[in-house]
């Protein structure tokens, strides 16, 4: 009697839990987590600036040119919180996004896509200097576009300022 109990008591229990997995999404294909996406290690030691701010280091009147440039070119910059408008994206089937007068070359067009205007994003990139200093332009290239706030760029906060190079 005793092992037909530990059966049956085996049995519901068991049934039990494939009906509670089965209801709580255990077997759905809906991800119950949403991963962070993915951010090479070397972008983590970014700069927060704002895009006015890194543009004005290399075209404000009494800039060093040189001096600015060895300082800020080749290395990576974060844009926090931007709002998506239309104009930025006009570009996007070259390759490429506007952020202020800065042209953010992208690593992936078609993520970069999915996102629609009025969207909050972070734009993190390589920034490769000046385009052209008639039309105060610069070049980011490996430009990651991603949901705002979804990864803590930069990994520390106050690892890095920028100053006017005079």
């Amino acid at each position: 009697m005793k092992n037909k109990v530990n059966k049956a008591t085996i049995l519901v229990l068991s049934c039990l839990l494939v009906f509670a997995t089965m209801t709580t999404g255990g077997c759905s294909d809906k991800e119950s987590t949403v991963a962070p996406p993915f951010v090479p290690p070397e972008y983590f030691d970014c700069i927060k600036v704002t895009p006015r701010e890194l543009r004005d280091l290399y075209f404000v009147a009494y800039s060093d040119f040189m001096t600015v440039e060895a300082q800020y070119n080749d290395k990576y910059f974060v844009f926090k919180d931007l709002t998506i408008e239309d104009w930025m994206f006009k570009d996007i089937d070259e390759g490429f996004i506007w952020v202020d007068l800065i042209k953010c070359y992208v690593a992936d067009v078609e993520k970069t896509k999915r996102f629609k205007t009025g969207d909050k994003v972070d734009v993190v990139g390589l920034n490769a200097g000046p385009t052209c200093y008639q039309r105060a332009e610069l070049e980011f290239v490996d430009c990651i576009v991603l949901p705002a706030g979804s990864v803590a760029l930069p990994s520390d906060p106050d690892a890095a300022t920028i100053t006017p190079g005079y």
